[in-house]
């Protein structure tokens, strides 16, 4: 059987859930929960699903001995707090006359659902990029409670504070040299 993107999300789930949980354990609830048929889906397939997504037995092991799955905390409700990261693209010719030059991905993402709210390559690294992509992520999903930025100079600008404000939501920053903070980190603040 060829697993659906559903089934392995819901796979995904009862691993962080419990990360000790063995890949016939997950197969056995998900046939409990009547989401495959009893014998459908092979050991083998759904563990090599989840190793490619980051989630195999070996890989839960080593954020359990370093602690950052312990730190992990995910929001109950949608546009409670939504993550934003900027990353370096590929080169492209899109320069003058052809010539190669770096984009940048930004995204926003819902800590709840972990969709991708809004994601889009620019040609250019600066604060503008990220208050076309919060604006437009805004306009699709509605406003969140709470905004989670690094510290890089993009996300600490006074539009960035004044939108915030003005819209009542909660600008949030890592602390410095915390990198577990950012991405899939979890602030206490929030847990309220």
């Amino acid at each position: 059987m060829a697993i659906t993107p559903e089934i392995l999300e819901q796979a995904i789930l009862l691993r962080r859930e419990v990360p000790s949980r063995s890949v016939n354990q997950i197969i056995q609830i998900l046939e409990w929960e009547g989401l495959v048929e009893k014998g459908q889906l092979k050991r083998s397939t759904l563990q090599e699903k989840l190793t490619e997504r980051g989630y195999s037995t070996r890989q839960m092991r080593m954020y359990a001995e370093t602690g950052v799955a312990a730190r992990r905390w995910q929001q109950p409700h949608r546009n409670r707090l939504w993550h934003s990261d900027l990353k370096y693209g590929p080169y492209l010719p899109i320069g003058p006359n052809g010539s190669m030059k770096q984009v940048f991905l930004v995204t926003f993402i819902d800590d709840a659902t972990r969709l991708v709210l809004h994601g889009e390559f620019y040609p250019a690294m600066d604060k503008a990029i990220i208050e076309s992509s919060f604006r437009q992520a805004i306009q699709k999903y509605g406003i969140p409670e709470a905004v989670y930025f690094d510290n890089g100079k993009q996300y600490r600008t006074k539009w960035m504070s004044r939108t915030c404000s003005k819209l009542g939501i909660k600008l949030l920053y890592a602390r410095p040299y915390y990198p577990e903070a950012t991405g899939y980190g979890k602030l206490a603040v929030m847990r309220s």
